[in-house]
């Protein structure tokens, strides 16, 4: 499941890594004794009441008085519970350094690599994770991750069917497959994971997400729907499921409810561009020139490169000036270079092109 974090608007969300027996912020083998137990015993703490600043402060306290590994992955797992992926590597490769043979450290590792698309460093860290667990369910774990990292997805999801038979009853292993499984578009088994995972751990966000791209898949538009609705209440901040949510609404001409949808989708992620197009889209659609415009500018400004919204960009104006009655220069100026900006950044429908190259000979000469 972890290679769609290669993939930019890919059916699959990554909810999180595979639970592991060993908890995250755990590091094993034990460090020497350090020269502050309370200090430690504090930072740990703070890490179990997700104080993340506040550990990392700590154990940073405690590796000024000893260069301790263990103490070097807990700092680096506070670090990455905040998102510092590059610092977290840091520290994860001082804890190897000073204890190289520590191989639950390489999966704890393969994780930031994974969060800064590091791809083949990830999967060479999980890759060593699973050689040093030998044949234990932890060890195809880490294989079905590095495999699904590489893109190997039939080889990943044996890899996860090989930990399901020692490891039964683990709902996040049939995620795991069938996310491997949606890449192979073996979607009516993806369905079938999907499902009985859902039943083991109900409620799980982005499961019923993906659950719900596998039913839309099928044409199971009504489970789509009811999975992106459940997704939802399940994580009111899941971008993506609102997106389709929105696309689904969209495509069956509930334009209003579509735009409720994208704009919950800006409000969550404001930082996809396919988020503010989609939704100029709609507004265009009811004659809204202005509103259109702005979220094709805003698209822009994220993405200078996409051809589509330049291509929508140019069908506002020349809506905009139809309303106004005619051209004004500045606004024939803008038309013809957004025109020009979709050559340069798209073109790849031919019929679209076509028309694209006559309308700007029209509008040059007009």
């Amino acid at each position: 499941m972890l290679g769609n974090w290669k993939k930019s608007g890919a059916v699959l969300v990554l909810a999180c890594c595979l639970c592991l027996p060993q908890a995250f912020g755990a590091a094993k083998p034990a460090a020497k004794a350090p020269v502050s137990a309370t200090l430690l015993q504090q930072g740990d703490s703070a890490y179990a009441a997700q104080d993340y600043a506040q550990a990392e402060t700590v154990y940073g306290t405690v590796l000024q008085q000893d260069k301790s590994a263990a103490v070097y992955v807990k700092r680096g797992n506070a670090r990455y519970a905040q998102k510092r992926y590059q610092e977290a590597l840091e520290d994860y490769n001082q804890a190897l350094e000073l204890s190289p043979a520590s191989w639950s450290w390489y999966e704890q590792r393969g994780h930031a690599y994974l969060a800064l698309e590091q791809w083949q460093q990830a999967a060479d860290d999980y890759a060593k994770a699973a050689l040093n667990s030998a044949l234990s369910p932890d060890g195809f774990i880490y294989k079905g991750r590095a495999l699904a990292v590489l893109g190997q997805h039939q080889k990943a999801a044996e890899a996860y069917g090989q930990a399901m038979g020692l490891l039964a009853g683990r709902a996040d292993l049939l995620a795991a497959r069938a996310g491997e499984l949606m890449y192979l578009g073996e979607w009516e088994a993806a369905l079938i994971d999907y499902d009985e995972a859902l039943k083991r751990q109900p409620g799980q966000a982005y499961w019923l997400y993906n659950r719900g791209n596998v039913q839309r898949k099928l044409g199971r538009n009504e489970g789509a729907m009811a999975d992106y609705n459940a997704a939802v209440q399940a994580e009111p901040k899941l971008a993506m499921a609102y997106y389709q949510l929105a696309n689904m609404q969209a495509a069956g001409e509930n334009v209003s409810g579509a735009i409720e949808n994208y704009t919950r989708a800006i409000d969550s992620q404001p930082e996809q561009a396919m988020f503010w197009h989609n939704r100029g889209a709609l507004f265009l659609r009811q004659q809204k020139e202005s509103e259109a415009l702005a979220d094709f500018r805003k698209a822009l400004s994220i993405q200078p490169e996409y051809g589509l919204a330049y291509y929508s960009k140019a069908l506002a104006l020349e809506s905009l000036s139809r309303k106004q009655g005619g051209w004004g220069q500045d606004l024939l100026q803008e038309t013809i270079g957004a025109y020009e900006q979709y050559l340069k950044y798209a073109g790849d429908d031919a019929t679209r092109r076509d028309w694209v190259e006559r309308r700007l000979k029209e509008l040059r000469n007009s």
